[in-house]
């Protein structure tokens, strides 16, 4: 199946996935990019590229970067059952 990039961000970052999909991103597929490394396909949106952008470059002090800590962890675990099938 084919995506269009232009509707899809795809991150490699595993952590930044999670955080994503934590913050309620809708996540569309899992894809395999390198024989070690998969990508993550978000549906692109400007919520979606505030958060990147706050992941990558905001104070640590950001409340933009609070997350629910069972919520983060739920994300996390299924993220890496998505990708260990």
């Amino acid at each position: 199946m084919k995506i269009k990039t232009d509707k899809h961000e795809r991150i490699t970052n595993l952590n930044m996935a999670t955080f994503l999909y934590a913050s309620d991103c809708q996540i569309t597929g899992i894809n395999q990019v390198a024989s070690n490394q998969k990508e993550f396909c978000f549906v692109k949106t400007d919520r979606l590229e505030e958060l990147m952008w706050t992941y990558k470059f905001a104070e640590k002090d950001d409340d933009n970067l609070l997350v629910n800590v069972h919520k983060f962890t739920y994300a996390r675990q299924y993220l890496l059952d998505r990708i260990n099938e």
